[in-house]
């Protein structure tokens, strides 16, 4: 067996840094979406046994296209009685997209809820396919 030298040609190593990216083509916009969440409640002040609409809405300020997962936070004294599809009222996951750019994906809950009192609803953002440039999707931050 014998054993071959490697030879290198030319610098091994970037030693210059790279241009900064300053023009955003198709290629660089299938990967980011920028997305953010907002929950409402349609009634703050409820009734024993009485419903709500609450809202959940994921805008998408692109570049590109997005889909996603969406935790809907009820409190514990409530119970989802209607919902569109892609929520499932076993996880409290919503499952959004593909969301254009510059569009919102709307999720419309009937909840009716077990006490009298005050009421919120909340979500936050798991899972998204598309990177986000200024959030992290399933750290723990609700919107409200």
């Amino acid at each position: 067996m014998s054993v071959t030298p490697i030879r290198l040609f030319g610098d091994p190593v970037l030693r210059t840094p790279a241009e900064p990216v300053v023009d955003f083509d198709a290629e660089l916009r299938r990967l980011v979406a920028d997305l953010s969440l907002t929950a409402s409640l349609s009634d703050a002040q409820v009734t024993e046994g009485g419903t709500s609409t609450a809202t959940l809405r994921v805008l998408n300020d692109g570049p590109d296209t997005a889909s996603g997962t969406v935790h809907v936070a009820l409190p514990a004294t409530s119970a989802v009685v209607g919902a569109a599809p892609g929520y499932d009222p076993a996880t409290q996951i919503w499952t959004f997209g593909p969301v254009p750019s510059g569009v919102a994906a709307t999720l419309v809950l009937t909840v009716r809820f077990d006490t009298l009192g005050s009421a919120a609803v909340g979500g936050e953002i798991l899972t998204a396919a598309q990177p986000d440039p200024d959030s992290t999707p399933g750290n723990g931050s609700a919107a409200a």
